[in-house]
This record gives structure tokens, C-alpha cells and sequence, in this order.
């Protein structure tokens, strides 16, 4: 995405300076290596939870129970 010189003034006249991108090389390959994977870990343990309780054998009983 570029930004648009009335962005750029804007921005200059608030004392903003470009972002060195070697900064952030680090936490961007920690972030790629280490932490969205784990989030992405949990997402699945998560739904693979929610799945096992929609179809436990004890939420079937229940509701032929109150079917029947």
C-alpha cells in the first residue's frame, strides 16, 4: 500500500519519521515462527472442543429424552 503525499505532510508535520524496517525483522519472525502458530493451535483445540460437545453421547441422551 502506498501512502499519499497529503498523508506524508500530514504526518511530517507531526513529527513523524519513517519506520526503519530492520526493526521490526525480529518481532516479525517471532511473530511468524512462534506466536501465530500457537494461536492457530488453540483455535483448532478450541473448535475440536466445541465439536465433542455438540456431539457427546451424553447431549444425544438428553435429547431423546425430551423428545421421547
Amino acid at each position: 500500500m502506498i501512502m499519499s503525499d497529503a498523508l506524508k505532510d500530514y504526518m511530517r508535520a507531526r513529527g513523524a519519521t519513517p519506520l526503519d524496517p530492520k526493526v521490526l525483522a525480529s518481532h516479525a519472525a517471532e511473530m511468524e515462527g512462534e506466536v501465530i502458530p500457537a494461536i492457530v493451535e488453540d483455535i483448532r483445540a478450541r473448535e475440536e472442543l466445541a465439536a465433542e460437545l455438540r456431539y457427546s453421547a451424553s447431549s444425544s441422551l438428553r435429547f431423546r429424552k425430551k423428545r421421547g
